[in-house]
């Protein structure tokens, strides 16, 4: 048999053994995000680029990806927005890249060895439904994000998959993982990450028997890979122009506690915190909760939990992740806002996360109540809050585009608007836990929607249009 016949093969058992846990998987992120399938707006980063690439404008583009060091995204985006309708295939193509980083957190879950299908299922759905990230609704910016953070998950996944083997298959496996991941440090902080989580692979298959000299020599090309993408990106494609700064160490004392502090409080704290408390506030999101978690627990009759001292390790191993996954941020001078654009930056934390949350619930379980139901229920209940209150923040980005393309049609048939030259926007219909309307490379593209780029010439002062003017 040769050795593209054995890959088929493999990938044809892989499929089968996880064909019910990857349908499940992609159920559960169609219901937490497949609102974004039908979003039409724009946000943030997202209205530069829908300029560009709606007028064909590659060259700023191109300008903008290479002095950010990324040049490889502009024939990304060349590629997902050159067609018809482009918002529509990165929607779809978003979509389909958060159905990939769920299974690449199930696949490299169940890769470690350590925990049997149902925690691994259970950790990835947790990750992929804590609502952390708004960014996802700005689908435009799927290259940067979900590409780059599937392509690594799947590419670490199968790193791990094919460990133990010098066999042909084990080499290609090994070379296609080191692609994926090679790709995936363009979301930088993923150089950092990836230490984290081979020490954690290391670690436990150092608790499996293997030898220091064995751990070492399989996995040393993971080790040097990120030192390698740094060196090459730094020397063949750098950060220059007015980006040359673009995330360059340097930080204080006090940013990096108001960092720890604001990392805390919107990411760890608030997912929870808000997402229960709404729930709790909403009768039918409540009952019908409380009935999914208990007929979940009435049904859960057999001993899915790893051990106490597995999920310890588990609670341990998610503060070190959250650790790893917010250094790079903090040490380039980031925080962690619960709103917005920049929620972005806590784009690893999700499987951190998960593992805290999976292990102290079981924590208690096994001490307190020696019942794996209650468990359930407490994990069924928490997933069902985070759907219900990804689902409002979804709905309150869908009210914010509304309020752009209203503006945006106003401004069409108001002719008279074209002949005034300075504009003043307040934002009096804001709306909860969503950034104020008013940002100033909105407006920019607001007029530029509205008029064209040849009636749009204007000197942006410090926003764009006159609430007063009844334009809203």
């Amino acid at each position: 048999m040769s050795m593209i016949d054995t890959v088929i093969q493999s990938g044809v058992e892989i499929g089968r053994q996880f064909m019910w846990p990857f349908l499940g998987l992609a159920l559960l992120t169609f219901i937490c995000h497949g609102w974004t399938l039908w979003n039409r707006g724009y946000y943030w980063d997202g209205w530069p680029y829908q300029s560009w690439i709606s007028n064909r404008r590659w060259a700023p583009m191109e300008r903008f990806f290479s002095e950010v060091g990324m040049p490889i995204m502009t024939p990304l985006h060349r590629w997902m927005g050159g067609g018809e309708r482009p918002r529509v295939r990165y929607a779809a193509i978003g979509f389909i890249g958060l159905v990939l980083i769920s299974w690449g957190i199930y696949g490299t879950a169940f890769a470690f060895g350590c925990w049997n299908s149902k925690v691994c299922f259970v950790l990835a759905a947790l990750a992929i439904t804590i609502p952390l990230v708004h960014s996802w609704m700005d689908a435009v910016i799927v290259p940067q994000y979900i590409l780059t953070l599937a392509s690594w998950w799947i590419g670490f996944g199968l790193a791990v998959h094919a460990q133990g083997s010098w066999s042909g298959e084990w080499i290609l496996w090994h070379g296609v993982s080191l692609v994926l991941l090679w790709f995936g440090f363009y979301a930088n902080a993923l150089l950092v990450f990836q230490y984290a989580a081979l020490a954690f692979w290391m670690g436990l298959t150092w608790l499996q028997g293997e030898s220091l000299s064995s751990l070492i020599l399989h996995r040393l090309d993971y080790g040097l890979l990120p030192i390698l993408f740094w060196i090459v990106k730094e020397r063949w494609t750098p950060r220059h122009g007015i980006y040359k700064d673009y995330n360059r160490v340097g930080v204080s004392m006090a940013h990096i506690g108001g960092a720890i502090l604001a990392a805390f409080r919107n990411v760890w704290d608030a997912p929870l915190r808000d997402s229960l408390a709404w729930t709790f506030r909403q009768p039918l999101a409540l009952w019908i909760g409380i009935v999914i978690a208990l007929g979940g627990g009435f049904f859960s009759n057999d001993h899915w939990l790893p051990s106490l001292e597995m999920l310890c390790l588990m609670v341990l191993s998610g503060i070190v992740f959250i650790g790893a996954a917010l250094f790079a941020y903090v040490m380039v001078g980031k925080t962690f806002p619960r709103e917005g654009l920049f929620t972005r930056n806590a784009l690893l934390v999700p499987w951190g996360s998960s593992l805290i949350l999976l292990g102290g619930i079981g924590i208690l379980g096994k001490l307190f109540f020696n019942a794996t139901g209650f468990v359930t229920v407490c994990l069924l209940f928490l997933v069902w809050s985070f759907l219900v209150y990804y689902g409002r923040l979804y709905c309150l980005w869908e009210a914010h585009a509304a309020k752009y393309e209203a503006i945006i049609r106003k401004l069409k048939v108001k002719g008279a608007s074209q002949r005034i030259r300075i504009f003043a926007v307040t934002d009096q219909v804001s709306l909860p836990v969503v950034t104020s309307v008013c940002s100033l490379m909105a407006c920019i593209y607001i007029f530029e929607r509205a008029w064209g780029a040849r009636l749009a010439q204007y000197r942006a002062i410090d926003g764009a249009f006159n609430r007063n003017d009844s334009l809203l």
